[in-house]
């Protein structure tokens, strides 16, 4: 598969890599009983598609202590047992998995390194993130402590998860190696307002929500309603789905390039050179293969500006970023 720089990491990933956020399955986070991933998900079939994903070549594996309350890490352990040295494994810190809250400071940090470092059966993670730090929890402290963390070998490298545009160049102001970012074609807002600053300091961007939860697939129809336990349920209300379907159906011109809306949608995210990679997540091996044969996709540079305009006219897709909680 192609790979790509991740920033000054010196990481070599491939283009496509694993969002294991899905393989982890819904599970409950606080008194609220708040679903924190995707439902349906079932373990037999993640290990599988976990273990063929590295089979088929993709080297770089997305998860975080949250998803599935430690199960993705645990899932990934398990799959990638004997070629984890082999892996690039990357991994988040920052939400408490009992309750609904973030914390980031030197004492928390350390400790839930610690545990996923358990979780993963590993002495050091070759990527750390700070996850999705509102601007008031990116503190002098929390750079710091991961600063030490990678001096100390416990991590290789280190960056931040961010929602938002002013989160995203914090992080690079701060010296974060890398960022994982919210992108596509419905939410383009990063290539205009982040990625010149990440090429200029040569900070990796990962990019995360390509298919925006699988509503730029074009196997959702308006009206459609997520199930309680699915933290989509809460992201996409009506208003937003019935914005996105209405961008998708004017962008039909697409398919005379791509075989699929969803390739097009990640072959939009790969026309950008500042993109390391771009992370797909997957519950079972159908997904993954269909995935897979995104590899290498590019939208030639006519397409992309017909795309813009058509967002441009549109009413927004996009979603406070408030309301995204850890992802």
């Amino acid at each position: 598969m192609k790979t790509r720089i991740l920033g000054k990491t010196g990481l070599e990933v491939t283009e496509i890599g694993f969002g294991t956020y899905a393989v982890g399955g819904s599970a409950p986070r606080g008194a609220s009983n708040v679903p924190t991933g995707y439902s349906g998900a079932n373990i037999f079939e993640s290990l599988q598609t976990l273990r063929k994903a590295y089979d088929s070549g993709i080297n770089f594996f997305d998860t975080a202590d949250v998803y599935g309350r430690g199960k993705s890490e645990v899932l990934l352990n398990i799959a990638l047992h004997y070629v984890k040295d082999k892996a690039i494994i990357a991994t988040k810190g920052g939400n408490q998995l009992a309750m609904a809250s973030k914390e980031f400071s030197e004492e928390y940090l350390r400790g839930a390194l610690n545990a996923s470092l358990a979780r993963l059966e590993m002495d050091s993670v070759p990527f750390y993130m700070l996850h999705s730090p509102a601007l008031k929890h990116m503190t002098p402290e929390a750079f710091e402590t991961m600063r030490a963390l990678k001096k100390e070998g416990r991590i290789g490298s280190w960056g931040v998860s961010v929602n938002g545009v002013p989160e995203a160049k914090m992080a690079i102001e701060n010296g974060a190696e890398a960022i994982q970012v919210i992108f596509n074609m419905v939410e383009p807002q990063m290539a205009e307002e982040v990625f010149p600053l990440a090429e200029k300091h040569n900070v990796g961007i990962i990019v995360r929500e390509a298919l925006c939860s699988g509503l730029l697939t074009g196997k959702f129809k308006r009206g459609h309603v997520f199930p309680e336990n699915d933290l989509r349920s809460a992201r996409f209300p009506a208003e937003r789905v019935n914005n996105i379907l209405n961008v998708l159906d004017q962008c039909g011109f697409l398919l005379e390039h791509c075989e699929s809306y969803a390739e097009a949608a990640v072959a939009f995210v790969l026309s950008f050179p500042a993109v390391s990679t771009v992370i797909l997540g997957c519950k079972n091996i159908a997904q993954l293969d269909a995935n897979i044969r995104f590899d290498g996709k590019r939208l030639p540079a006519d397409m992309l500006s017909r795309v813009r305009e058509v967002v441009a006219k549109s009413p927004s897709c996009a979603i406070d970023s408030k309301s995204l909680g850890f992802k």
